[in-house]
């Protein structure tokens, strides 16, 4: 599970929020949100979340609107009152794959289940990267039950991300035996111009942080 950061909501956001407070006929509700203030949202949610799914920490795509979406932690159908809450959203995979298939992993394979008793909160984010674990399997294991249960839930041993994550494990273990560790995860936390970093980098820093460091 990647987590993320969280800041401030961006200020057309909060103009359109703001709408309702003049406007009798009118209260703003996640559905009614389109246009340039949804864009603005989805944008600033990837920011926070350097470009990656939420969940599993694939690069998105906010040009395809199959390819992302604004995911609602605690879902809408039974906390209606977070729809509109920023705090509460961020952005997942999906809901299609690259085929148009249903994507049955993250958000979508999470749909409407939440367990106050039992979840990982996406942030603060070292905290919660910190539950999860990337071994040269591919597969995300965790020793903590809710860490565990959000590994279930939202599908994250999915084989093609296991493949994924192998792929990814293995290409770092043939650069590691030429270039020091430091260096690497160096290039992995770094940023680009859209303040993104690379697809399943959140993998990659977490392999890369479990391994000798050089002094």
């Amino acid at each position: 599970m990647r987590g993320s950061s969280k800041g401030a909501p961006p200020d057309t956001f909060v103009e359109w929020l703001a709408l309702g407070q003049d406007n009798e006929d009118w209260t703003p509700t996640y559905p009614a949100l389109s246009g340039s203030e949804k864009q603005d949202l989805r944008s600033s949610l990837l920011r926070e979340q350097t470009g990656q799914c939420l969940y599993c920490g694939r690069k998105l795509n906010l040009s395809d609107p199959l390819k992302a979406h604004i995911e609602h932690f605690r879902p809408q159908s039974t906390y209606p009152i977070l729809s509109l809450e920023y705090s509460n959203l961020f952005m997942s995979c999906g809901p299609r794959d690259d085929e148009g298939n249903t994507l049955e992993v993250c958000g979508n394979k999470k749909g409407n289940w939440f367990d106050e008793r039992c979840h990982v909160s996406p942030f603060p984010e070292a905290s919660c990267v910190s539950l999860f674990f990337y071994p040269s399997t591919g597969e995300v294991t965790a020793e903590a039950e809710n860490a565990k249960k959000m590994i279930e839930v939202l599908n994250l041993n999915d084989s093609e991300l296991v493949r994924e994550r192998k792929d990814l494990i293995r290409g770092l273990d043939e650069e590691l035996a030429l270039v020091p560790v430091d260096i690497l995860l160096d290039n992995w936390k770094r940023t680009d111009q859209t303040s993104s970093r690379k697809s399943f980098s959140n993998v990659a820093i977490g392999y890369l942080e479990s391994q000798p460091q050089t002094n």
